[in-house]
């Protein structure tokens, strides 16, 4: 009954948000360049940039327009990003994000966009032109936006933003309040959907905010490449198709690149000088950095910087991946029938943490040694799973959090153990698709010299017949 509430709540949400976004993008129609907050429309992501502008990246970078995504970020972060703008215009911001569970996060953002020594021209009916100069001004954004998401389900998630913005035009202050609402589905088909509305408020001194929506798909082309596509528009800016790729070259490198189609011409200049967009990310421990390049025809181009901090909370589900979810180990080749395996650390019982964690690296190295298994690495699996202590768990919960966490089919576990004389090499193979044990299997020796030749034992049965 449960499995059925949880689906009618999911086709239940994804409507009604569907039905929210089209009515928004329909119902506060204005003449192109006539709403206030104009900087509410551009953000200064450099990872969504890159690729286009989409909003549909799993990255804490765009949780000021997709707060959807941040139950799926679950770790602690603080990203500090910077565009330099068209005309010499300069934008800052800074998000934190923080896990309150497994299934939750909120996040905090604060940006800011200043120009200084304007020229100020006043109307003056002797001058030849009418308008003559009478000094400078300053012109300046504040915003704060506070966000948060959760999950509802293994495949939906929502999130709520609330932004508040300051505009400061010579002596003049305006203030407003906004609301955002999106949604991330995301099922087992490696296909993602999400959509939103952005900027929902009153009117300011007079003036429509820049209320938007989008709607975007995004796809596993590839082992190392994904794809986003989505559909934005602004109630006074013409409506675009925006797309990108993110190729994972190494565990270090990416390289993206964008599109965006406008379905009138801007008039910004010709094609493709705003058509196309690129950048490159760089992953190295705890510190990410990405560059984005984005031209706007006639008035230059623009480029954005984006320096991220993990900050070590984290919780034991998946990871900020580069953009939807790109599979670590998958079955590759079907007709060798390849299954992607991790192996965690053996629990050690009465005897030393070096025979357990040896009977682990044997079962792994007989398992990748058979040609039937990819076998994730030892490091990488403990870099990816962070501080979590995952091998004190053997509980068939943790498994199956340890394999959509890695992206594995199966999670292997087990342990050695010490009774009387004897000892015992116990191991569990869990199956992560179907949540289920697949095998378990226990071996005894009477020497712990003979441990080879238990996990030897062991591995063969779990490889079955070649």
């Amino acid at each position: 009954m449960l499995i059925i509430n949880e689906h009618i709540m999911k086709k239940t949400l994804l409507v009604l948000m569907i039905a929210v976004l089209f009515f928004a993008a329909n119902s506060y129609c204005a003449s192109p360049g006539t709403t206030i907050f104009p900087i509410l429309k551009v953000n200064p992501s450099a990872y969504s940039a890159a690729m286009g502008g989409v909003n549909g990246i799993v990255s804490s970078q765009v949780a000021i327009d997709n707060p959807a995504i941040l139950p799926l970020v679950l770790e602690e972060k603080i990203d500090v990003e910077h565009l330099v703008y068209i005309n010499d215009v300069s934008y800052s911001m800074m998000t934190y994000v923080y896990p309150i569970s497994e299934n939750k996060a909120f996040s905090g953002s604060i940006g800011y966009v200043g120009i200084t020594g304007l020229n100020r021209t006043v109307y003056d009916s002797t001058s030849p032109d009418q308008f003559v100069e009478a000094g400078n001004f300053n012109f300046s954004d504040a915003i704060l936006n506070l966000g948060y998401g959760q999950n509802l389900t293994d495949t939906f998630s929502y999130g709520v933003g609330l932004k508040g913005i300051k505009e400061n035009l010579d002596t003049k202050d305006t203030y407003d309040a906004m609301i955002s609402l999106s949604g991330y589905y995301a099922p087992k088909n490696d296909v993602q959907v999400n959509f939103g509305v952005i900027n929902m408020g009153p009117q300011a001194a007079g003036f429509d905010v820049p209320r938007g929506a989008y709607f975007g798909l995004g796809n596993k082309i590839s082992y190392d490449m994904i794809w986003a596509g989505e559909i934005v528009g602004y109630s006074d800016q013409i409506s675009e198709f925006h797309t990108g790729i993110d190729y994972k070259i190494s565990k270090t490198l990416s390289l993206r690149a964008g599109y965006k189609y406008p379905f009138k011409d801007p008039g910004l200049g010709e094609f493709p000088n705003i058509n196309f967009s690129g950048g490159v990310g760089f992953r190295l421990g705890s510190f990410s950095l990405d560059y984005a390049w984005v031209p706007y025809g006639d008035f230059g181009s623009t480029h954005r910087v984006a320096l991220s901090a993990r900050l070590g909370r984290k919780y034991l589900k998946e990871q900020d991946e580069p953009i939807f979810s790109i599979k670590r180990f998958e079955n590759i080749d079907e007709e060798k029938k390849i299954t992607s395996v991790a192996v965690t650390n053996f629990i050690a019982k009465r005897v030393s943490l070096v025979n357990a964690y040896a009977a682990a690296s044997y079962i792994r190295m007989s398992l990748n040694k058979s040609g039937k298994f990819s076998v994730m690495d030892s490091q990488e699996m403990e870099s990816a799973l962070g501080d979590q202590k995952y091998q004190e768990c053997q509980e068939i919960e943790c498994a199956l959090r340890i394999g959509r966490m890695l992206k594995v089919q199966k999670v292997i576990m087990g342990s050695v153990t010490k009774i009387a004389d004897v000892y015992y090499v116990a191991v569990n193979v869990f199956d992560v698709e179907s949540g289920s044990v697949s095998q378990s299997l226990v071996q005894d020796i009477s020497e712990i010299s003979d441990l080879n030749k238990a996990c030897g034992i062991l591995s063969s049965k779990i490889i079955g017949p070649h």
